[in-house]
């Protein structure tokens, strides 16, 4: 009797844990199932009638009605887009964040891309497409031609969304600031790829003439010296990019606290030479310490 009741208990413990198994299996499906529906989603760009239209998994190339770009011209910038996408997708081990993946990238000036310059060849902006879905956003003119630095720059910042501060005027000069190191990386004698290079020391890319130009050139030397004095090169970018998703700094100390977990060491100096800790925007451009850069 007792071997029977010990007997039925086993088939039902069996069952009961088979029905544990099945309902986690369909639990893992569903999962998965939604997961693919908001991948699919994400990827289905918009159906705006635009004259010329390029895509790949990472991004969409369109230009309107009217491209002023020619045929080949855009073929080469989607090529270009392309290259680079795979440079920084090489050298960070990610891609830009979710929420504003698959990014569209415009030809041309438009509807959603305006160039308040005419020394703007490139920028990147974020934007919200015909389906409600937020994307990065790059804008060219790819009827004139925007350098290989220019484009890699720009990149970078789609991939600094949501993982580089940008409050004020610190975190712009560390966004710029790496940006410009990263687009170093597209020159051709930058053979070891490395932000170490000569070519961005300050010696060579000078300090610039504006308040923005002079902001500009900090942060690529800031960079340059956090390679130079503390060994921050490209093979410790993917840390940086591992701990930035993991927890995003809301300001520019906390990013120099991640700066130092990455390379072992205190950099803060580095960091104060820049101004990083000093410099703020005012009506008169940007400001550092006591006087006027």
């Amino acid at each position: 009797m007792k071997n029977k009741i010990l007997l039925i208990s086993l088939v039902c413990v069996v069952v009961l844990v088979s029905g544990c198994l099945d309902s986690n299996q369909k639990d893992d499906s569903t999962k998965s199932a939604i997961e693919e529906t908001q991948i699919n989603y994400r990827t289905s760009f918009d159906d705006y009638n635009y004259q010329l239209e390029l895509k790949n998994e990472d991004f969409r190339l369109v230009c309107i009605q009217g491209c002023s770009a020619s045929d080949e011209r855009f073929n080469e910038s989607f090529s270009d887009l392309s290259r680079y996408v795979s440079l920084l997708k090489e050298v960070t081990k990610t891609n830009i964040v979710e929420e504003y993946a698959p990014f569209e990238a415009h030809a041309t000036e438009d509807f959603r891309c305006k160039f308040a310059s005419e020394n703007t060849l490139a920028y990147a902006n974020v934007m919200r497409d015909g389906n409600n879905i937020t994307r990065g956003l790059m804008c060219l003119k790819s009827n004139e031609i925007a350098t290989d630095v220019i484009v890699v720059h720009e990149l970078t910042h789609l991939w600094q969304l949501n993982r580089f501060p940008y409050n004020d005027a610190p975190e712009k000069l560390i966004s710029e600031g790496f940006a410009g190191v990263m687009s170093s990386l597209s020159y051709p004698s930058n053979t070891n790829n490395s932000f170490c290079w000569e070519g961005n020391s300050p010696a060579v890319r000078g300090s610039g003439s504006s308040y923005e130009d002079r902001l500009y050139a900090k942060g690529r030397q800031l960079f340059y010296e956090l390679c130079i004095d503390h060994g921050f090169d490209t093979d410790d970018v993917p840390e940086l990019f591992n701990k930035l998703d993991k927890n995003p700094p809301s300001n520019a100390e906390e990013f120099v606290l991640i700066i130092n977990e990455v390379v072992g060491e205190d950099t803060t100096q580095t960091f104060e030479k820049a101004g990083v800790y000093d410099i703020y925007y005012t009506d008169m451009g940007v400001y550092w310490g006591e006087y006027y850069q």
